[in-house]
């Protein structure tokens, strides 16, 4: 896949903060990095069903986009170099490597993983502030299964995952929660060989970049599995 197909499937959005960040940097040194803290999961951000293949996964902190980007800022001068030190643990593996500190604790609740968190805005009882995570879409799902093994709750900042199931099946609302159980579905059936040809589709990966996506991805599949078995009547749908 050439760069150009990445640049295309890209967000413009994500384009215009990493050209941000890399300005910002470049005033403060040329050796000042660009730190991008995301999650390996997310960063690789396999398709979770072929509708939702192109455009529809973008994948602007895939380590392939970010080194052809890096290669061709090098090329006009531009040397600050862009680091993910998260680039191969799964978001729960990162909650757990933090969730004792006293900033986590104190300001986790503060933070929005949302990829419309403003939703709340349309929520007609009018009971709900916003911007918040609303709790069903795919970053938000994430979210929950990353924070399965810390001893807090959401259950006051977003919305139940599963109340969708029966009220709304039908609605864009449900739509990633039905997108994630199909590829948990998907994941299931999986040999060795097809999981590592769908990480090479997602962009040039070394070998042993393979290796460290494909124990990514297995663990992050198993976080959304555990997390779905542990909530009320969900196990069925799995």
């Amino acid at each position: 896949m050439a760069l150009a197909d990445f640049w295309m499937a890209s967000v413009r959005r994500s384009l215009l903060f990493l050209c941000a960040a890399i300005s910002i940097a470049g005033i403060m040194g040329e050796d000042t990095p660009v730190y991008i803290p995301e999650n390996g999961f997310i960063g690789l951000n396999i398709s979770l069903t072929n509708s939702r293949k192109g455009s529809c996964s973008t994948r602007t902190t895939h380590p392939f986009f970010l080194e052809g980007l890096s290669e061709i800022l090098g090329e006009v001068g531009i040397h600050n170099r862009i680091e993910n030190f998260f680039a191969y643990k799964t978001k729960r593996e990162i909650v757990n490597l933090i969730a004792e500190t006293q900033s986590f604790k104190n300001n986790y609740m503060n933070t929005i993983s949302c990829s419309h968190p403003c939703v709340a805005r349309y929520n007609r009882t009018g009971s709900r502030e916003y911007p918040v995570n609303c709790g069903f879409c795919y970053p938000c799902l994430i979210r929950k299964a990353s924070l399965q093994d810390v001893e807090i709750s959401e259950k006051n900042d977003v919305e139940d995952t599963i109340s969708f199931i029966n009220t709304e099946s039908e609605s864009t609302k449900s739509s990633d929660l039905f997108a994630v159980l199909s590829s948990v579905h998907r994941y299931k059936g999986l040999s060795d060989k097809e999981l590592r040809r769908m990480i090479r589709c997602t962009g040039k990966l070394s070998k042993e970049k393979v290796e460290w996506f494909e124990r990514v991805y297995r663990e992050g599949m198993n976080d959304l599995t555990d997390f779905f078995k542990n909530e009320p009547d969900m196990e069925k749908y799995l």
